[in-house]
């Protein structure tokens, strides 16, 4: 069974079948069949949509107080999302530690590596005795 159902028999084949498929992908990202903007038609809206206004506006409403209220939560749901996000970003400006917890990693961090390279010198230095207390133990036996 091979991977690919076309024969491409050299280069040429080949590079005439990548380009060929990256015209079918250029031509597929433009047309908005099954991709959000053109399930939620966010051009016919005329800029940005929200999934939820969406789906507000899907549902079967024919009360005017509801409809009222309806627009009432979606403004309050909208403030408090741009609060949100306004303090996500005012939350993020302060990056990391300062210059004292930079500092404490790195002497924490240089700590641990040494002492790993140290144990790691010292359990190779004990291998390396014990097996040289195997040799020098089978060479008196025998």
């Amino acid at each position: 069974m091979s991977l690919y159902p076309k024969r491409l028999r050299n280069m040429d084949d080949l590079e005439r079948e990548r380009r060929a498929l990256k015209r079918e992908i250029k031509q597929l990202d433009k047309e908005e069949f099954l991709s959000v903007e053109g399930l939620l038609n966010k051009q016919a809206w005329g800029g940005e949509t929200d999934i939820f206004d969406t789906i507000i506006d899907m549902l079967p409403i024919s009360n005017p107080l509801v409809k009222s209220g309806v627009g009432i939560v979606k403004d309050i749901i909208k403030k408090r999302n741009a609060k949100a996000t306004k303090h996500k970003a005012e939350s993020t400006e302060h990056k990391g530690p300062g210059i004292i917890g930079r500092a404490a990693r790195e002497f924490i961090g240089g700590y641990v590596k040494w002492k790993a390279v140290e144990l790691s010198f010292k359990g190779l230095r004990y291998l390396v005795k014990k097996r040289s207390e195997k040799k020098q133990k089978a060479a008196d036996e025998s």
